[in-house]
């Protein structure tokens, strides 16, 4: 591919893809392809589950908080960039899905498992108040998702 930056977020899609067929046990996970503007979400564990499972993954240089700004890490203030991620997350779950479990996936420089990123979900999935997203470990990620599944085959 002739553009670095889109190479990179291919890279990171496909490392989801592997993890959530390898360790999480979806093995109809695929990666979607570029929508404009009505982007399906970057990876689908389960294609045609209802409620989907949107899951945005990012590769870019700047993460959730600020890594020089001490003060605003501690007040949890978000990047602009984050920002725009979360945003563009949230409205492609609201045009899909009012049900659906977005995730978003920011792979962190020196790991190679996407179990060992950022990942972040609304506060509301994790039994909270609406606050905005909230940072999680990959292995919650996986028991998120697989709650999810399990929630709504049931019903």
């Amino acid at each position: 591919m002739a553009n670095r930056n889109k190479a990179k977020g291919t890279q990171a899609e496909t490392d989801v893809v592997n993890w959530l067929r390898e360790s999480c046990g979806f093995w109809d996970a695929r990666r979607n392809t570029l929508g404009g503007r009505f982007d399906p979400g970057d990876v689908e564990p389960i294609p045609a589950a209802v409620p989907p499972i949107i899951i945005s993954v990012k590769d870019g240089a700047e993460g959730a908080y600020c890594p020089h700004c001490r003060q605003k890490r501690e007040l949890h203030q978000q990047t602009r960039l984050f920002g725009k991620w979360w945003g563009e997350l949230v409205e492609t779950c609201e045009r899909r899905s009012p049900l659906a479990l977005p995730l978003l996936c920011h792979k962190r420089a020196g790991r190679a498992s996407p179990e060992q990123w950022k990942w972040y979900v609304p506060s509301e999935h994790l039994g909270r108040y609406r606050m905005g997203p909230v940072a999680i470990t990959g292995s919650q990620a996986r028991f998120l998702m697989l709650r999810h599944v399990s929630r709504w085959a049931k019903e």
